[in-house]
């Protein structure tokens, strides 16, 4: 009986082994939950993007702003980005990209900010 489960218990150990798919980039994709286009009236607010990493858990995408001259990362925990945004005091309209990725896998929301106030709508 003993010899039989150290013959089943070396088997097990060598079909874990093989069928251990370690961290496959392939299989991990970057997907925003949040809106990928957002368009802000002048003054400054902040954006909110949440996401997820298919594929993998416990791990966060790294955050890449297109123009770090106007857009600022506020916070970063979870699966979710703050970025606030600053006042446009240029009259004229500006986009930028914040890209997040994690391995191969990326993913873009584009923020659209005009140069002129937005009125609210009631």
């Amino acid at each position: 009986m003993k010899r039989l489960f150290v013959l089943f218990s070396a088997i097990f150990c060598m079909l874990a082994t093989a069928c251990d798919s370690g961290s496959n980039d392939s299989n991990i994709k970057v997907v925003i939950n949040t809106p990928t286009e957002v368009s802000l009236g002048m003054y400054g607010e902040e954006v909110t993007i949440d996401y997820d990493i298919l594929g993998i858990e416990d791990v966060l995408a790294s955050v890449t702003l297109s123009d770090e001259s106007w857009l600022r990362i506020k916070e970063h925990s979870g699966r979710s980005v703050v970025i606030t945004v600053a006042d446009n005091e240029s009259g004229a309209s500006r986009m930028a990209a914040v890209t997040l990725s994690y391995g191969n896998s990326s993913a873009t929301t584009i923020i659209n900010q005009s140069g002129e106030a937005k009125a609210p709508i009631i």
